[in-house]
């Protein structure tokens, strides 16, 4: 489907749309360059091929100057994963649920008796793209019986959604494990399922999470996640987690204002670990030993709200208020003598206690966008934002509001994306931050 290899060799130009998660600043300098030859065909040749097969069969011409024209209807055409003109069997189909209509209509920027506008076709097939539960993406504008009027196609062709996913790091031994199984698209409904086994040398976790982009069909987008870790030597259970999230995040362009609000509670057992031994603590003034062992617990509440304008440039401005409150002790484990509590606490447990206090942020993009095959999955077209971003920002914990010290937190970073016919993508980011306290 779509051609072969690691990444996408064609692409093409697109302006628009709402931004791809690809990016990680780095704290230096990263340049990260994904390369890969693809034999098969281009995003636009495979997608326009498979969308002319589709018109064909269902008797529509494309309309060669619709811009403008007065929508006469909306037709969805949604394929399934295996067709029947290809050489895969199509019986897996059953095993596998059709994204519902209504999931792809919440996501069209555009409706009957409206004005077709290229723009907004373009930024609703990124938006889909984006759900990650189609392989192909296409709209067309049709002909119809009036020349003032035209139809729209929405043709897509469905991804395979219950994934298992693994990862694991072997030097002398096996050091880590991570199995996965996530249903990317239940019941069809774009909301995502996952469980998660993951172990290293010390212990290991079970982990759920749940992320729904729209509740009940609305603006709103929710997440959660849960786990436990558990000890690899005694097999009793040493920390967990829970995490919830809400948001009205940007979905296009022409939005101005987002929010959101998260919160987190967690409990662990901490371990500073060399090739899966505990690392040991050396207090020379009372000359006794411990174990870098503690028990961490932590509490963060933060929201935001969010403001964009611009055109060829997005600009963004976001005014937050977060509340942190991380705790550290020893444990029996650590076998730590009083005599040496002091300065164990301070350079080995470290910073701790609550930190309140408001933030800002800005950030800047240029919204202008490409489309890739084959890139993160086999067969599957995704958009990717390309060109400079640029991001500052500022946090403050207040003595005033609660906090156990004034503090200001400042970071900045710059990255630049590029999208090269024929090549791939190339990445280049530079990252910095700071801390000053009383």
């Amino acid at each position: 489907m779509g051609g072969t290899g690691a990444a996408a060799q064609r692409t093409r130009d697109r302006a628009g749309g709402t931004p791809a998660p690809l990016s990680r600043l780095w704290p230096w300098l990263a340049l990260t360059c994904v390369l890969g030859p693809c034999a098969g065909a281009s995003a636009d040749s495979y997608e326009q091929a498979r969308t002319d097969r589709v018109l064909a069969r269902e008797g529509l011409k494309r309309d060669p100057a619709p811009e403008g024209k007065r929508i006469a209807f909306v037709k969805l055409i949604r394929d399934e994963v295996f067709l029947e003109d290809e050489v895969w069997p199509t019986w897996p189909n059953i095993f596998h649920m059709t994204t519902r209509e209504p999931v792809i209509e919440r996501e069209l920027l555009f409706a009957r008796g409206q004005s077709f506008r290229d723009a907004r076709a373009e930024e609703t097939m990124r938006n889909l793209r984006n759900l990650g539960v189609f392989a192909l993406v296409r709209i067309v504008a049709v002909r119809t019986p009036d020349p003032s009027a035209v139809g729209v196609v929405v043709h897509t062709r469905e991804f395979w959604s219950l994934r298992f996913e693994h990862d694991f790091t072997y030097t002398t031994g096996l050091d880590a494990l991570m199995l996965q199984l996530a249903e990317r698209n239940l019941l069809g409904r774009n909301k995502t399922v996952t469980l998660r086994y993951s172990l290293n040398k010390t212990y290991y976790g079970i982990t759920q999470e749940y992320a729904d982009p729209r509740v009940w069909g609305g603006p709103l987008s929710f997440g959660q996640s849960a786990g436990w870790t558990f000890s690899r030597t005694t097999r009793q259970r040493e920390g967990e987690f829970i995490s919830a999230s809400l948001s009205h995040p940007f979905r296009n362009l022409a939005q101005q204002f987002s929010a959101s609000l998260a919160g987190s509670l967690s409990s662990s057992i901490g371990r500073q670990v060399q090739n899966g031994v505990t690392l040991l603590y050396e207090h020379a003034p009372s000359m006794t030993l411990a174990r870098r062992v503690w028990r961490s617990d932590a509490t963060v509440v933060s929201g935001s709200a969010s403001y964009r304008r611009g055109g060829a440039y997005k600009q963004t401005v976001t005014l937050g208020m977060s509340y942190s409150a991380v705790k550290r002790n020893d444990i029996p484990e650590t076998a730590l003598d009083p005599a040496a509590r002091e300065d164990f606490y301070r350079e080995v447990l470290g910073r701790q206690g609550a930190e309140v206090g408001p933030s800002i942020a800005y950030s800047l993009f240029v919204p202008r966008y490409r489309v890739l095959v084959n890139l993160r999955s086999f067969g599957q077209s995704e958009t990717y934002r390309v060109g400079p971003t640029v991001s500052l920002s500022l946090r403050s914990p207040l003595r005033s509001l609660g906090s156990v010290r004034d503090a200001l937190i400042a970071s900045g970073g710059l990255s630049y994306r590029w999208a090269r016919r024929g090549v791939g993508l190339l990445y280049a980011s530079t990252s910095m931050a700071t801390r000053m306290e009383e």
